[in-house]
C-alpha cells in the first residue's frame, strides 16, 4: 500500500491536468447531451468525502462538472477488464477500486490513506446503481470510515439520471439530470457525531425518489421507441397478475407476460395498461411490492430442494484483478442452502450460501459473489434476465436484507 500510495503521489499533477483538459473539452457536450444543470461546489483545503447518489455510469463525469477540485473515484474493479478503455481510465483518473460481491476492507484502507495524504474522494454511498429510481441503502461502514477520515464531508445528489440512463435500459434518453449541493460537514461536525448518527445524515441528505421527481417536474424523457422499455424485465422481474417470475418480456416500448399482461412505459417512466389488470403505475411501485411478494414466498417455507429461481443460458467466469476465464455454461438454479450451475453433460459446481460473502449485481444484469475461499465469480446471461431477484433472495435467505433500510 506504501508504494501504492507513493505512486499516486507522483502521479497527481497529471491526474489534476489531464481531468481539467477533459472537463474543458467534454464537459460541455455532457450537459447538452443530458441537459445537465447542476449546483457549482469548489471543495476547499481540507480532505474532502464527497458523498453522492448513484443512477447512471455517467455520474463521475457530472460530478467532475459540478465540483472544482480534484477527487479520486472509488469505483467497482470490473473496469480492469475493459481492454485499453482500463488503460485509460487507469492513467487519468486512477480510481480506487473495491470488487463488488465481497466485504472490501482493502478499499476502505486506501480511501482512508488517499484522504490523509490530502486528496479528496468521491464515493457513491449505495455502492450500486438504483433499479428503481429509489437510492439504495446506505452501505453499513460508510459512517465509520467517515468518522476514522477525520475529512469534511459533502452530500450531493443527482436527479433525473434514472430517466435519463435507467439501469435497466439502453441508450440515453434526453430530459432533465440536476445535481443540486445538499450539506456540508466540517471535520470537526462529524468528530461530534457517532457512526450511526452520520449514516442517518447520509441517508437523509442522499435520498431520491424519481416518482416524486417526475410529479414534481413532469419532464419527457425522449428516446427511441423501439428501445424504450427494451429490457425492462431486468427491474421488474414478477408478474403481478399471474405471480410467475421469469415470464415477462420486453418489446420496443411494452412489457408483456404469458399470461396476457400487456403494459406501454411511456416517455414519462410510467406505465400504462393495454390489457390485464395493470395495477402499478411506475417501476418503484412494482419493485416494492415484488421484493415484499418474495420475502413473503421465502418465509412460507424451509424445502431446501425447492428451486427458488433459475435461468438457462448462463455462463460462469472466474474474475481476477485484469482477467477471467470460462468454468462453465448452462443452467442455474438457487435453493434455499446452494447457487448451482450446470452444464447439458451433467456437470456443475455448487457454491453453498453459507460460503459466499455476498451477491452483487454488476452493469444491467452480471451476477457477482466472491467464495469465502476470496474467489471471486461472475455470471452473466446470454437474454435479459434479472440479476437483482438473485441478489434480492440471497439476503433474504441469508438474513442481511435486515440490516438494509
Amino acid at each position: 500500500m506504501r508504494d501504492r500510495r507513493k505512486e499516486r503521489d507522483r502521479a497527481h499533477n497529471r491526474h489534476r491536468l489531464l481531468f481539467g483538459v477533459l472537463r474543458f473539452l467534454v464537459g460541455w457536450f455532457f450537459c447538452l447531451r443530458f441537459n445537465y444543470k447542476c449546483e457549482k461546489v469548489r471543495l476547499g483545503k481540507t480532505p474532502t468525502i464527497v458523498l453522492m447518489n448513484h443512477n447512471s455510469d455517467y455520474d463521475p463525469i457530472f460530478a467532475g462538472i459540478a465540483f472544482r477540485g480534484y477527487m479520486y473515484f472509488v469505483a467497482s474493479e470490473h473496469i480492469l477488464r475493459m481492454g485499453i478503455f482500463s488503460k485509460f481510465i487507469k492513467f487519468v483518473f486512477d480510481p480506487i477500486l473495491r470488487v463488488k460481491g465481497t466485504t472490501e476492507a482493502r478499499a476502505a484502507m486506501e480511501i482512508l490513506k488517499t484522504l490523509r495524504s490530502g486528496r479528496n474522494v468521491c464515493l457513491f454511498a449505495e455502492g450500486n446503481r438504483s433499479f428503481n429510481g429509489e437510492t439504495g441503502a446506505i452501505l453499513p461502514a460508510t459512517g465509520k470510515l467517515v468518522k476514522r477520515s477525520g475529512a469534511a464531508l459533502v452530500t450531493y445528489i443527482l436527479r433525473g439520471g434514472y430517466h435519463s440512463t435507467p439501469r435497466w435500459g439502453k441508450g440515453i434518453r434526453r430530459g432533465l439530470v440536476k445535481g443540486e449541493l445538499v450539506n456540508t460537514y466540517s471535520s470537526e461536525e462529524i468528530a461530534l457525531m457517532d457512526d450511526k448518527e452520520i449514516n442517518k445524515r447520509i441517508a437523509e441528505d442522499l435520498y431520491v425518489n424519481a416518482v416524486d421527481d417526475q410529479e414534481r417536474f413532469k419532464i419527457r424523457y425522449k428516446g427511441k421507441k423501439k428501445t424504450r422499455a427494451l429490457g425492462i424485465e431486468i427491474a421488474v422481474y414478477t408478474c403481478p397478475d399471474c405471480g410467475s417470475t421469469g415470464t415477462l418480456r420486453s418489446e420496443n416500448d411494452t412489457l408483456r407476460c404469458e399470461c396476457g399482461l400487456d403494459m406501454r412505459y411511456t416517455q414519462y417512466g410510467t406505465f400504462e395498461p393495454l390489457s390485464g389488470k395493470g395495477r402499478f403505475t411506475n417501476p418503484l411501485e412494482w419493485d416494492r411490492w415484488q421484493k415484499a411478494a418474495l420475502l413473503d414466498r421465502l418465509s412460507s417455507s424451509d424445502d431446501t430442494g425447492e428451486v427458488i429461481l433459475s435461468d438457462d443460458a448462463q455462463t460462469l467466469y472466474e474474475v481476477f484483478a485484469e482477467d477471467e476465464k470460462v468454468i462453465i455454461y448452462g443452467r442455474i438454479c438457487l435453493f434455499r442452502d446452494r447457487l448451482t450451475i450446470t452444464d447439458n453433460d451433467g456437470g456443475g459446481m455448487t457454491f453453498p450460501l453459507s460460503e459466499i460473502d455476498d451477491i452483487e449485481v454488476t452493469g444491467r444484469m452480471t451476477i457477482s459473489f466472491a467464495a469465502t475461499d476470496k474467489r471471486n465469480f461472475e455470471i452473466r446471461s446470454d437474454h435479459p434476465r434479472s440479476a437483482s431477484k438473485y441478489r434480492e433472495s440471497f439476503r433474504i435467505l441469508t438474513g442481511k436484507h435486515l440490516t438494509e433500510r
